[in-house]
């Protein structure tokens, strides 16, 4: 009797201990999942901000030689640069990777009207460079608004 119950008691051991590694081992294969998946997320927000800061700053660039040099290269490439919209799949990728976090989707939408205004202030320079007035182009791509909300949009 002793034995068959030694025996039981060990089968039950065994088997409670054979649970618990199951239940360990597919608990951290689930946060080993999630360490990969943030990982990745990280990966892809770091992404997609850089392409939106570069995009930003090849069409001031764009914009600011062109109205100092009147180089048509720099107007077309501004203008071709806002027809591919670089800038906006940024945002879109930003938005998607982020929508689980309420504060930084807002700090995205925040970015991107602000972004908004610059490339308007962009193109009214732009316009203006392109009608020869290219001292007030010039003016309106380093006045203070215009460096106010790059310093904003760039952070």
């Amino acid at each position: 009797m002793k034995i068959e119950t030694s025996s039981r008691l060990v089968t039950m051991m065994v088997v409670m201990l054979s649970s618990v590694s199951i239940a360990t081992f597919i608990f951290s294969e689930r946060a080993i999942e999630r360490s990969r998946q943030a990982q990745q997320d990280h990966f892809e927000t770091a992404e997609a901000l850089q392409e939106f800061v570069a995009n930003i700053a090849a069409l001031t660039h764009n914009a600011r030689t062109f109205a100092i040099t009147g180089d048509s290269h720099y107007r077309s490439a501004f203008w071709a640069m806002l027809e591919l919209g670089t800038r906006d799949n940024a945002v879109d990728r930003l938005s998607k990777i982020l929508i689980r976090s309420d504060a930084e989707l807002a700090l995205i939408r925040s970015a991107k009207q602000n972004s908004d205004i610059l490339i308007e202030l962009e193109k009214q320079a732009v316009s203006l460079a392109e009608r020869g007035k290219r001292d007030e182009a010039l003016a309106m791509l380093l006045g203070p608004e215009y460096i106010a909300r790059k310093s904003v949009v760039e952070g």
